[in-house]
């Protein structure tokens, strides 16, 4: 073999490893800036629901008690979400489109104003909800003794009593559901599955890695495992009477 033949090889291998190195490296930044967006965007989601939570709490102050699942009309049927009446809390009401609580949610004037939908009520990692701007991926549970019995609504007795509301879940993430946010309806705690992420039923899921995030009923939004218990998950969504009560102070 000849030296210049020598080192056209050398020269070749050379070229070899350094692109080997180069697609490593890209390949390694790509992996970063993917697994960096996803934090982001959970960070992001988790974000959502604190704001939730915080409006929530606020609304509380105001009213002397916890939004209702929902408002009906009545004949009983569904007009309005507590999507909606925290929503309005927070809007200028110098904006040319607002939602009309005198019409049902999917009434003709409020069918117009079911585009504006504030970024804080979807979660940025799901395409459905990102594509189709009247969807939602964050719910309460509609229940009798969860913080949202239906078109009832509850009180929190001492809002500095954080210990008793810590494991209490008042918002939830889900994803696949098709509900606008708008409309009336939420996750059921007597259909839905206390598996997290069930792929055939209504349930706290997401498109987070390992579990779904929640607000708890005293502020803190916590990340639950995907492995987390069916005993367990009732538990927290189930309320503790001690720092409940209902809006006419009878009890359930």
């Amino acid at each position: 073999m000849s030296c210049q033949a020598g080192t056209r090889r050398l020269r070749l291998w050379i070229v070899l490893v350094v692109v080997l190195v180069l697609v490593s490296a890209l390949a390694w930044f790509l992996v970063f800036a993917i697994e960096a967006r996803k934090h982001a965007q959970a960070l992001s989601c988790q974000g959502h629901l604190k704001w939730l939570g915080v409006s929530i709490f606020q609304y509380n102050q105001l009213d002397g008690h916890l939004p209702p699942a929902h408002i009906d009309a009545p004949d009983g049927s569904r007009m309005h979400s507590w999507r909606a009446l925290i929503d309005a809390m927070g809007r200028d009401q110098s904006e040319s489109i607002l939602y009309d609580f005198r019409e049902r949610w999917n009434g003709p004037g409020n069918e117009k104003f079911a585009d504006h939908r504030g970024t804080e009520f979807a979660c940025p990692c799901d395409p459905d909800t990102q594509q189709n701007k009247r969807l939602t991926n964050y719910f309460v549970v509609d229940g009798r003794n969860t913080p949202f019995p239906g078109s009832r609504s509850r009180s929190i007795i001492d809002p500095e009593d954080y210990e008793s509301r810590s494991n209490n879940i008042l918002v939830a993430e889900a994803r696949g559901l098709g509900i606008e946010w708008l409309e009336p309806r939420d996750l059921d705690y007597d259909t839905m599955s206390f598996t997290l992420n069930n792929r055939n039923s209504a349930s706290i899921s997401s498109l987070h890695p390992g579990g779904a995030a929640a607000c708890m009923a005293e502020g803190s939004v916590q990340f639950l495992n995907q492995d987390i218990s069916a005993d367990v998950l009732k538990t927290m969504l189930n309320i503790r009477e001690a720092a409940w009560r209902n809006r006419t102070g009878s009890g359930e």
